[in-house]
């Protein structure tokens, strides 16, 4: 009996932490991107690559992450050398240097601006941003 006990407590506390792990590190859907390129106020830029996130994060110095809803794309000129930073105000733009690195192919801004994103083979992305001392991290793919 006594082993039957420990036996359920134990399942118990398997059940509980692995629903903690869960929903602490699943995707939370309301925060999920979900961009209606037509509705912009602007006309994007020329491009060959529109990278487009599927989640975001933003990390503080207080080893905190948390999710948040993606509102910034990527777009890429290959034939200037540009990558575009876009939302709902027009794009900024940035001069970029590629460098490819086994499957992935690195930007990096030629002036440097606290970003820097990659793309595989496969078309999918990660792309870090800093701002203060806070860092973004969206991942997605680009097409």
């Amino acid at each position: 009996m006594k082993n039957k006990i420990i036996y359920i407590t134990v399942l118990v506390l398997i059940v509980i932490t692995a629903g903690y792990l869960y929903s602490r590190y699943s995707i939370d859907k309301k925060r999920e991107a979900k961009f209606d390129l037509n509705s912009l106020s602007y006309t994007l830029p020329t491009h060959n690559m529109i990278c487009l996130p599927n989640i975001k994060f933003i990390c503080n110095p207080q080893s905190k992450c948390y999710q948040v809803k993606p509102t910034v794309f990527i777009l890429f000129d290959g034939l200037l050398d540009t990558f575009y930073r876009c939302d709902n105000q027009p794009c900024d733009s940035y001069e970029v240097r590629t460098d490819t690195s086994g499957d992935y192919t690195n930007f990096t801004p030629i002036v440097p601006n606290g970003t820097i994103w990659k793309v595989n083979k496969n078309g999918n992305y990660v792309e870090v941003a800093t701002i203060g001392a806070e860092t973004y991290i969206s991942y997605g793919k680009c097409k």
